[in-house]
């Protein structure tokens, strides 16, 4: 695939460019490295089609808003987060982006699923989404709570997902802690 690693030293240096420590880094840009590297390579090496089609998603969107634009609208995608930088305790979002039309603006999570996981694993995800929602961390964090963009690469996925949202969205008041 082409794809370049930074040393340890250029992990530093680009932190350092950023005004930023190494963990700071880490935490909001998705800046990986450091003692414990090794272990959390190989898990993204594991995941490596599933952050790709992730990317794919956000590449997309920033073509479309780019043509928009070269046709005279206003549109754009104003911010778009890694998994690593958007994660938060049990609530996991395969990444985080804001897109703009006109005076319009969608935040939103992006769940990308290749219907690789058991409906529990969705139903515990959206729980912990729902649960997050609930948070002051997330009340400081975002104003007004992102949607979630659910995007599948066929109907398989489309029917492991659909009742997890709808679970979710049927219990009556607050989560519990």
């Amino acid at each position: 695939l082409g794809l370049a690693e930074l040393t340890p030293l250029g992990r530093r240096v680009l932190a350092g460019r950023l005004g930023l420590s190494g963990p700071t880094a880490a935490r909001h840009h998705g800046l990986s490295g450091g003692h414990d590297w090794a272990g959390h390579r190989r898990r993204l090496l594991r995941s490596l089609p599933h952050t790709l089609g992730t990317n794919d998603i956000f590449v997309g969107l920033a073509a479309a808003a780019r043509r928009a634009a070269a046709r005279g609208h206003d549109e754009a995608l104003e911010e778009w987060r890694s998994a690593a930088a958007c994660e938060r305790r049990l609530c996991k979002p395969d990444g985080y982006g804001r897109y703009r039309r006109g005076r319009a603006t969608l935040s939103f999570f992006l769940e990308y699923d290749r219907a690789t996981e058991r409906a529990a694993v969705y139903a515990a995800k959206f729980d912990a989404y729902y649960r997050y929602r609930a948070s002051r961390q997330a009340q400081r964090e975002y104003h007004g709570f992102p949607s979630v963009l659910v995007v599948t690469t066929g109907e398989t996925a489309e029917l492991l997902i659909e009742p997890a949202p709808s679970r979710i969205a049927a219990i009556d008041g607050p989560p519990a802690p």
